[in-house]
């Protein structure tokens, strides 16, 4: 194995060796070299052109654009790229100075046509005020003939009528034909402006043919050189690609054994990893059903322990909580105040209480049916209100006892004979269960 990878690396070396011989010889100073010359020349046309009032005031776009041109050339890396810009950067600047010489001559072209018309205008005017002035004369005449001759002042008239229209067509013909000759002076000047625009064409067509053929002989250039190493690379690629496809077979043979023993592994490891995952469940389960099964033993021995405290008042575990049931012996006929009796329970309530700080009360207050509804009602509150009262008395606080009154709503046995009744008038402590709000417990 290490002949043969050692038998690659000569062939490789003896096809890198052309390649490094032929990299060496495209003397890159002497590329560099040339490049900055190019360009030092043009950034010598550019400054020309730049310090020239007249490309300065003729041809500002094309001196901005070689400006941009060799300020690309300036920056670039590539010494090719370089003298390439630094060519048509140089071009541009000519360009910029035959533009501007140009439109100076056009513009002194035009001053000068303005200055002519100007002149044809004034010497119109003096022409006309010279016929002005000769017909002022020819009037004075007239109308000196006319004071010397009476006779001769209709003919003097009609002569001066006809001198005064002679005049009047004189100065319009004249003034036809200083407009023609305007006019005509005008067509020459747009067929100059269309000649120097025509030249002007013809010379940035010239320059652009220049440019363009320039670039196109180092287009040429440069296809001969991709050509050349084109082949070359092509030929160290097809050596590189046979001893490719040779390493390749066997990387291929060395992935499928890697991969055969990597699968073995992961299926070792999962086999592993799930046995642990099913180690941890079951422990998790058998924490969760002793946690579970602590928790009920402590609330059965918590019910237990509350049900001792309150035999004595004969309390019993019901869904709501615990309940204590207070007969109407407690209080006094058709009346709210607590007896002796009730209060010694209600101060037992409140010592189981003190005891118990998490436990609070719904009490809630209850009535045979004899009487209005609203009388057994506000008898019921009035009773709840009481054990309430009695309680906060003792040193509960108020907002852990919430009192009702439902009056004759709920009974425990029938209305209609007297042991029921009296079953009826009673008063239920509830005593709820911790973390359960009196709300979720109020009689529907």
């Amino acid at each position: 194995m290490d002949r043969r990878i050692w038998k690659w690396m000569e062939r490789g070396l003896v096809l890198l060796l052309p390649l490094v011989f032929l990299i060496a010889g495209c003397s890159p100073s002497q590329q560099e070299m040339a490049a900055k010359d190019k360009l030092e020349r043009a950034r010598s046309f550019y400054l020309k052109a730049k310090a020239s009032p007249d490309v300065q005031a003729y041809a500002p776009a094309a001196l901005d654009d070689a400006g941009k041109t060799l300020q690309a050339a300036e920056q670039t890396k590539d010494y090719r790229m370089m003298e390439h810009l630094s060519y048509l950067a140089e071009k541009k600047s000519q360009i910029a100075m035959i533009l501007a010489e140009g439109n100076r001559a056009e513009r002194e072209r035009e001053a000068l046509s303005r200055e002519a018309i100007e002149l044809q205008l004034q010497l119109r005017e003096h022409q006309i005020g010279l016929a002005r002035e000769e017909a002022e004369a020819r009037t004075r005449e007239a109308e000196q003939a006319r004071q010397a001759a009476a006779a001769e002042a209709v003919r003097a008239e009609r002569s001066r009528r006809e001198a005064e229209e002679a005049r009047i067509i004189a100065l319009a013909e004249a003034e036809k034909a200083d407009k023609s000759r305007l006019m005509a002076l005008l067509e020459v000047e747009r067929a100059e402006k269309a000649k120097r625009e025509a030249e002007q064409a013809r010379a940035i067509a010239r320059a652009e043919a220049a440019l363009a053929e320039g670039a196109k002989r180092e287009a040429a250039e440069r296809a001969k050189e991709t050509d050349r190493a084109r082949k070359e690379t092509e030929a160290m690629a097809r050596e590189t690609e046979r001893a490719r496809k040779e390493a390749e077979a066997m990387a291929r043979e060395t992935e499928r054994a890697r991969k055969e023993a990597e699968a073995m592994a992961r299926e070792a490891e999962q086999a592993s990893l799930l046995a642990v995952a099913e180690t941890e469940k079951a422990e998790q389960s058998r924490l969760l059903a002793m946690a579970e099964a602590a928790k009920a033993e402590q609330a059965r021995v918590e019910m237990d322990q509350l049900s001792r405290e309150l035999s004595d008042l004969k309390a019993k575990q019901t869904e709501r909580g615990i309940v204590l049931t207070m007969g109407d012996v407690l209080f006094d006929s058709g009346k709210a105040d607590l007896s002796s009796v009730a209060i010694r329970n209600v101060d037992k309530l409140a010592d189981f209480l003190q005891q118990h700080p998490a436990r609070n009360l719904l009490i809630e207050g209850h009535t045979d049916s004899v009487g209005s509804d609203e009388y057994n009602l506000a008898l019921s509150e009035k009773r709840a209100n009481a054990v309430r009262d009695q309680l906060v008395a003792k040193g509960i606080a108020a907002e852990r006892i919430t009192p009702m009154g439902y009056g004759k709503k709920y009974p425990m046995a029938g209305n209609d004979t007297p042991a029921g009744r009296q079953q009826n008038r009673r008063v239920e402590v509830v005593i709820l269960n911790e973390g359960v709000t009196p709300e979720t417990q109020f009689r529907q």
